[in-house]
């Protein structure tokens, strides 16, 4: 009777510690998404305050979204997504370098120096809204964006 009433209690704690550890998994998963998300957000807005002119942007209604930078130096420092590996690269020249991974979408909006002026070309950007979307399969939501403005600091 005893060592059944133990098998029973070790058994059930067993798995209330798998649930634990499983449940925990999501959570830091879903985390580590949404930490990717922010930080690409603000790697991509701290480049475009010290950039001197946006040199190629992407429509703001493409989620698989690119922009191209001139800075002070004379370098142009690109942004990529790619939809199909959910990869952010970015670099000097091409856009070599993982930036984050898990990223479902990656968009860009430019404007004047307000958000109401629409600019007549891509030079005459002076600000930008970056949205990166995530994808989280375990919350309810399915799908986090984080947005992110910036303004050059050049203008």
């Amino acid at each position: 009777m005893a060592m059944t009433l133990l098998a029973g209690v070790g058994t059930a704690a067993a798995l209330l510690l798998r649930t634990g550890h499983v449940a925990w998994s999501a959570h830091e998963e879903d985390a580590a998404r949404l930490e990717a998300a922010h930080a690409t957000a603000r790697h991509i807005a701290r480049q475009f305050r010290q950039a001197v002119q946006v040199s190629a942007i992407t429509l703001p209604g493409n989620d698989s979204g690119s922009l191209s930078l001139l800075m002070a130096s004379g370098q142009t420092i690109v942004w990529t997504h790619d939809a199909a590996t959910s990869e952010v690269r970015f670099g000097a020249g091409n856009a070599t370098n993982l930036l984050a991974t898990g990223i479902t979408g990656l968009n860009f909006a430019g404007y004047g120096v307000d958000p109401t002026t629409v600019p007549i070309s891509v030079a005459d950007i002076q600000s930008v809204v970056i949205r990166v979307n995530v994808s989280l399969p375990r919350d309810k939501a399915g799908t986090r964006t984080v947005t992110q403005w910036a303004w050059m600091r050049t203008w």
